[in-house]
């Protein structure tokens, strides 16, 4: 069941466009600053949000849910990040535009199977006389994550998964950890930012689902837009769930009633990949948009790889060659 969504003040939705042009803006104007201070905004910003829920709108429950996703959302990132780190891959060549397509596209099936954290933390070096796997028992482990994440239910799912991790970490040589310069600096970071965007979420997906009949969305190819453009800013599970229920609601179904979610399903196929599929690729728009996405930039930067900065990123790489993309999907299978 989800927490009862509660009409929030438009004032609400100021701490995401604070914390959005923050990420976006100060790390340009003095990193420094940044890297010491972000922490302390993105507390207080979910801290203000929050509290104006519990003690002015009497919406405990609602932050609670979020409060818990937050907590899934870590376990899950945090052990795939500590067992893929215990895989190291020692590549026997040098590095090649023909051997990068090679190793991304490798990882991009991997990705599939044991998750984006899974498939991107294990590393490629250079020359060596043959192919070397070391901490291969992990590749097990992650598949035991995978698993658990899918079919175990809350509340056991996660000590699960956390038992997993520990058993990685204390049983891998640390020697795979120190080849794959292994640091904790990347999940604090995405822990930080995600529990200022988690706290700060809960109004802007409430005014979203809220004032869902005045945004028109009349056809397949507004929900791929409109779910797709939000969760370019936020984490793609809760835009969907959005999007999700708003979709329903048109039809006048209720999203914690599974027989109407069936219904949904099976008479708007439609209308419900298209919420998928902008929920999920659109969440590269960003490094914000999807969690592997900064973790991944950290681990780059604390490799000391140079990587673009929040806007540049968004210009140099986003808006020409990922809008187009995206936009010739949606031209082709969601135009109705």
């Amino acid at each position: 069941m989800y927490a009862a969504v509660i009409e929030p003040h438009p004032g609400l939705l100021g701490p995401f466009a604070i914390l959005l042009l923050s990420i976006a803006i100060f790390p340009l104007i003095s990193r420094q600053h940044w890297e010491r201070h972000y922490q302390k905004l993105c507390a207080l910003l979910a801290g203000t949000t929050c509290g104006y829920y519990v003690f002015v709108l009497n919406g405990a429950a609602r932050v609670q849910h979020a409060a818990g996703e937050y907590a899934t959302f870590i376990v899950v990132v945090g052990t795939f990040f500590v067992v893929a780190g215990a895989i190291h891959l020692h590549i026997p060549r040098p590095a090649s535009p023909l051997a990068n397509v090679t190793f991304l596209f490798s990882g991009s099936i991997l990705a599939n199977f044991i998750g984006t954290i899974g498939a991107s933390m294990p590393t490629a070096e250079t020359p060596a006389t043959r192919f070397h796997c070391y901490g291969k028992w992990n590749f097990g482990a992650l598949l035991a994550l995978l698993l658990i994440l899918v079919f175990v239910p809350n509340g056991v799912r996660e000590p699960l998964m956390l038992m997993f991790a520990m058993v990685s970490y204390f049983f891998t040589p640390q020697r795979v950890f120190e080849a794959n310069e292994f640091s904790w600096r990347p999940l604090i970071e995405v822990a930080w930012i995600f529990l200022g965007i988690f706290g700060i979420m809960i109004p802007v997906l409430d005014y979203v689902e809220f004032h869902a009949s005045d945004f028109h969305l009349a056809s397949d190819a507004h929900f791929y837009w409109s779910t797709g453009l939000l969760s370019g800013v936020l984490d793609n599970a809760p835009t969907y769930l959005t999007f999700l229920t708003a979709g329903l609601s048109l039809d006048h179904f209720d999203i914690n009633r599974l027989p109407d979610v069936a219904e949904f399903a099976s008479g708007h196929g439609s209308r419900l990949a298209a919420i998928s599929v902008a929920a999920t690729f659109f969440g590269g728009l960003t490094y914000i948009g999807n969690s592997p996405n900064l973790l991944i930039r950290a681990i780059a930067e604390s490799r000391h790889v140079p990587m673009a900065g929040f806007l540049a990123y968004i210009i140099k790489y986003a808006m020409p060659i990922l809008i187009p993309v995206l936009g010739l999907v949606g031209l082709i299978f969601f135009r109705g």
